[in-house]
């Protein structure tokens, strides 16, 4: 057979990652994804029996969804067919508790919620300039039933922040929401002033690089670096910490 042309491969690719991105969104609005880590962990992984129950869907089709997450390398799979979501490197900091982090553009407060769920030690604050936002990320903790003493949604302008915040915070994160910002660089200035010193941002963006690291490094990010995100590739993944 003859090999295919890098053409052909880069058709092929796009129609598998078509299938793992509609199976991800499924996924995530059956409640899946939550579902197995509810049942599953690396030192017990689930069934696909299990994991239905607890999402309340059919095992038949669980079971499929699972495979698909498992040969996208989204999850883990066992010999014998069971499944887990593995827990990537956590930071010793969170852990131990103590670091005030804060979500800027938090919209319906997804990344804040998942956050002060896995660390539950630390303390989380999610601001978003549309109070419509706000709203909506306090309603979904409720329709989930996800209560967080270390968490709370503050309607707040990223461009301008609450003056008692200076140098407050040990992490601060802001997803898909910088480019869309009027000034992007008041909010990264903005940013730099509540992040304490020697403390990181993280900064997930569709923007052009060359404008990204100028604007972080204007704003005080001197040691910006881009990290890979090899499952979101639509998105630039920027870190830096604060001289």
């Amino acid at each position: 057979m003859a090999e295919k042309s890098d053409f052909q491969k880069r058709l092929m690719q796009i129609g598998i990652d078509g299938v793992l991105s509609a199976s991800i969104a499924v996924g995530n609005r059956l409640q899946l994804f939550h579902a197995l880590a509810k049942v599953g962990s690396e030192d017990k992984p689930a069934t696909p029996a299990q994991v239905a129950e607890e999402s309340g869907c059919k095992e038949r089709y669980v079971k499929e969804w699972l495979s698909v997450m498992a040969t996208g390398d989204l999850i883990t799979v066992t010999e014998d067919e069971k499944f887990f979501i593995k827990k990537e490197n956590i930071a010793e900091r969170l852990e131990q508790g103590g670091m005030m982090c804060l979500d800027v553009g938090c919209g319906k407060g997804f990344h804040a919620v998942l956050l002060a769920q896995n660390f539950p030690k630390s303390n989380f604050t999610g601001i978003d300039v549309t109070l419509e936002a706000v709203h909506l990320a306090n309603q979904q903790r409720k329709d989930n039933g996800e209560t967080f003493d270390n968490l709370a949604f503050i309607q707040m302008d990223g461009a301008k922040m609450d003056p008692d915040w200076t140098e407050k915070f040990d992490l601060v994160t802001i997803f898909d929401a910088c480019h869309d910002q009027m000034r992007p660089d008041l909010c990264l200035k903005e940013i730099y002033r509540v992040l304490k010193p020697g403390d990181a941002l993280g900064l997930g963006a569709m923007w052009g690089q060359e404008r990204a690291l100028k604007m972080l490094k204007d704003a005080g990010f001197s040691n910006a670096r881009i990290v890979a995100t090899p499952f979101y590739e639509g998105s630039t993944l920027y870190v830096s910490t604060k001289d």
